[in-house]
């Protein structure tokens, strides 16, 4: 996220970020200290404002920039902005100090680029790096897990839940799937505190859009919900979003029951439940397999509401023997080397059974079903077939 003016490395972003991750300082990554990625959540503590209050901002300039056809449109003057925020009951010194923060970052840009402060007639507009923050920040899993992590937050008690979590022994990505969750959920309710905005008004629009789109990350409070009752609820569901589309599996976990895909034309992972698979008669499936399914959403996100069928392409499944070269336990994945090649393959702990998991060690030799993953990024393992003998 290089602005077009700051051409700095991203080493004076990632020193802070680590610290914070291995030592659970969460002082270390500070707004002022003129990072690349801007601490979009973070809350000047001297005054009462929302956690979405730069993002918010970023969203309805984003908007204005969507509308506007020429240079001059796309820039909205400040007084706007400030009537704009304080119709839904955010008190201007909040808007102010967002600005002035969002401003000095160049997440947002003047029309006259000598005047670098929040001046009576100044006009502004979001640039380039405040387009690609806020793309992150409601669209990237990754973002918000290291914005969960660095946010310096007041609440004491989630703060903790989220530390604690992280230094849980929990497979990574479940443990990721949490602090999203936990995280999202603290900055929507914070924000209802400070800002309350009606659906019926057309021009806070985007604003509603923004919620719901950080509502998608909420995603183990989805399977907290359903663990209580082995069926998913319908009494929350908002309708169908897809009918008949591919969604390819990211990983499946049997023995829980539940897992996650990937689907083209949504943002964020969709939910998969076990009984929609028992009731297309289908009893397992493997990362990266192909479901031909219909996507709905309820009030705790997308989810799978009816499998049609699964979609195996033989021709593109490789069978080949294998060595495991790198296992992560704390994040639940790892990799191996393709026998007779120079090829790697990525492989979630979700092929494996849970008993047998104390297997997968460096150099272990297994025979597994592999083929390139959607993403184009390279090779995953589908299914593992067998644990043949260790090296050494």
């Amino acid at each position: 996220l290089c602005r077009r003016n700051t051409l700095k490395t991203l080493s004076d972003f990632w020193g802070p970020l680590l610290n914070a991750l291995m030592k659970g300082d969460y002082d270390a990554y500070k707004p002022g200290d003129g990072h690349e990625i801007f601490p979009i959540f973070q809350v000047d503590q001297e005054i009462r404002q929302s956690p979405l209050m730069a993002l918010r901002i970023l969203a309805l300039l984003d908007s204005v920039y969507n509308a506007g056809k020429s240079v001059d449109e796309r820039h909205i003057n400040i007084q706007s902005i400030f009537d704009y925020f304080e119709a839904v009951g955010c008190a201007e010194i909040a808007v102010d100090k967002g600005l002035l923060s969002l401003l000095e970052s160049g997440l947002v840009e003047p029309f006259d680029t000598s005047v670098r402060d929040l001046s009576p007639g100044q006009r502004l507009a979001i640039s380039f790096s405040g387009r690609a923050h806020l793309r992150l920040a409601l669209n990237n899993n990754v973002f918000l897990e290291q914005m969960a992590l660095t946010t310096s937050i007041i609440n004491e008690s989630i703060a903790d839940q989220i530390r604690h979590t992280y230094l849980s022994n929990a497979p990574y990505y479940e443990k990721m799937n949490l602090i999203r969750g936990k995280f999202a959920s603290y900055i929507l309710e914070e924000d209802k505190n400070h800002i309350s905005i009606s659906p019926q008004l057309e021009q806070y629009e985007c604003q509603l859009n923004l919620t719901n789109r950080l509502e998608h990350f909420i995603e183990k409070e989805f399977l907290e919900g359903n663990e209580e009752d082995d069926s998913i609820d319908q009494t929350y569901h908002e309708g169908l979003l897809l009918e008949c589309v591919i969604a390819t599996v990211d990983w499946f976990d049997a023995e829980k029951g539940f897992g996650f895909v990937d689907v083209e034309d949504l943002d964020g992972k969709v939910f998969l439940h076990s009984q929609q698979l028992h009731e297309s008669g289908i009893d397992l499936v493997s990362d990266s397999d192909d479901l031909l399914c219909d996507i709905g959403r309820n009030a705790k996100g997308p989810y799978i509401t009816k499998v049609h069928d699964i979609e195996v392409d033989l021709d593109v499944v490789e069978t080949s023997d294998c060595r495991i070269i790198r296992v992560f336990h704390d994040r639940g994945y790892g990799f191996v080397k393709i026998a007779d090649s120079s090829r790697d393959a990525f492989f979630h702990f979700s092929v494996v059974p849970s008993v047998d998991r104390d297997k997968l060690k460096v150099g272990t030799k297994i025979k597994a079903q592999i083929k390139a993953d959607k993403k184009g990024t390279g090779l995953q393992i589908k299914k593992i077939i067998e644990f043949l003998e260790s090296e050494g």
